[in-house]
């Protein structure tokens, strides 16, 4: 027996116990420990599970009830003075009642998390020729699915109509910030009421959530249409498209001929006050320190707001807008995707890169306890596909699909999601305590 833990919100798995082998003392008291401290979830093999006996009911059933009953009584003894643990054990009446009452108990405790788990992996996992079509119809059975997810509403909306036109499946979206989505996930799976059944949203909380036990491997044919940077191994969870950091100003306040060439050119006297960056992006700010040699890229940073300052704005969107106004000469820090959709309703505002372009992928993964679990599985892998791509493409996204052109022709890195989670304190920190407490001074 195997039990492993997965998470403070969900418990545990307890692995290689069936319902039909006796179970030993040192197995029973392992599994009685998970469930008192409230971390079993039973993960049963069917495959182990012996023939009934002549009376219909199975052996190793019947050990498991008997242990549970004889451990019951034992504990009544203690509690009831004057009734011996030995008359309770041979009480078939007293025995059908505890009985009862331990698998109401423990049944309510492991049957939802073990029904949820069940629901859901073999659809995500199903490898057969009629997938697709297994997929579509449950979808259509289920009628709708939840989705949480951080693009911008006008974009989701774009991907949501195409999938509801073409199955016929009605998604519900709620869209926040990352952070925001994050606090709701783990608050509702600290609950045990988990309500989403698709999560869309940049991949270090992606990452977060798979450590946690949140998301269900999906094995899906279209991973093989994707770049390898878009597949992690473990098929949690999968990227969707690029969010490249450019630079954005407004072309009434800046001229192309003084656009800097390095950061180092930012230290220049005329930027004083021209600055500005989205007030959250610890992660490309410690991207450029370190690609400087982080002792020397945090001086950089510490040198620019000591002499220039740097403004914040929350929301990459209000950022790029406030280019567009002319509030804010030139941002560090805005999408790709943002200054030309802005550009086209005439807003005088241009983009350019020192390159490389730090990229930070955006992935897609559908709920451990979906539930509405075919209806996930087909918008995930939609989402994903030539047809859901090329929408994300005319936006101006780098999308995963090797068949779609990226219309980006400068150079850029793709930060690996699992090293911005593991090194989120420390360049949370110093962003913290050199940008946020420097724009305040």
């Amino acid at each position: 027996m195997n039990v492993i833990p997965l998470s403070s919100a969900l418990g545990a798995e307890i692995r290689g116990v069936g319902p039909g082998a006796p179970i030993d003392d040192a197995t029973f008291a392992a599994i009685r420990d998970a469930w008192h401290e409230g971390l079993a979830r039973r993960d049963f093999d069917p495959s182990g599970r012996p023939p009934p006996d002549a009376t219909g009911d199975h052996p190793g059933r019947q050990t498991v009830l008997t242990r549970i009953h004889q451990r019951l009584c034992r504990r009544l003894a203690r509690l009831i003075p004057g009734l011996p643990a030995g008359q309770c054990e041979g009480n078939r009446t007293m025995a059908r009642i505890l009985t009862r009452a331990a698998l109401l108990a423990f049944g309510a405790l492991l049957l939802p998390h073990w029904a949820w788990a069940q629901a859901v992996a073999p659809i995500a996992l199903y490898a057969g020729a009629d997938r697709q079509v297994m997929l579509v119809a449950g979808a259509k059975k289920e009628g709708s699915l939840q989705l949480y997810a951080t693009t911008p509403v006008e974009y989701m909306r774009v991907i949501i109509d195409g999938f509801e036109k073409k199955y016929g499946v009605k998604v519900n979206l709620w869209r926040s910030r990352s952070e925001n989505v994050l606090q709701r996930i783990i608050s509702e799976a600290r609950s045990g009421k988990p309500a989403f059944d698709v999560v869309e949203c940049i991949t270090p909380p992606m990452e977060a959530f798979r450590r946690e036990g949140l998301l269900q491997r999906v094995d899906a044919p279209v991973h093989n249409e994707l770049h390898a940077w878009g597949v992690p191994a473990h098929h949690e969870w999968a990227v969707t498209q690029l969010y490249l950091f450019v630079h954005s100003y407004n072309t009434n306040k800046v001229k192309r001929e003084e656009l800097p060439k390095t950061y180092a050119d930012l230290l220049d006297p005329k930027w004083k006050g021209r600055l500005a960056m989205e007030a959250s992006d610890h992660e490309w700010f410690y991207a450029v320190a370190k690609d400087m040699g982080e002792e020397k890229g945090l001086k950089f940073w510490r040198d620019l707001v000591a002499t220039n300052g740097i403004q914040l704005r929350t929301g990459h969107s209000l950022l790029n807008n406030l280019v567009g106004a002319g509030e804010v000469p030139l941002a560090l820090t805005v999408y790709n995707s943002d200054p030309p959709t802005l550009k086209k309703k005439g807003s005088p505002i241009e983009w350019f890169v020192i390159e490389p372009a730090i990229a930070i992928p955006n992935g897609v993964g559908v709920s451990r306890h979906a539930p509405h679990p075919h209806a996930a599985v087909l918008f995930y892998e939609y989402i994903l596909s030539e047809e859901g791509q090329r929408v994300l493409a005319r936006i101006g996204y780098v999308t995963t699909q090797k068949k779609i052109e990226s219309s980006f022709d400068k150079a850029f890195k793709v930060l690996d999601p699992a090293v911005l989670l593991d090194e989120y304190d420390k360049s949370n920190g110093l962003f913290n305590q050199i940008i946020v407490k420097g724009a305040a001074r």
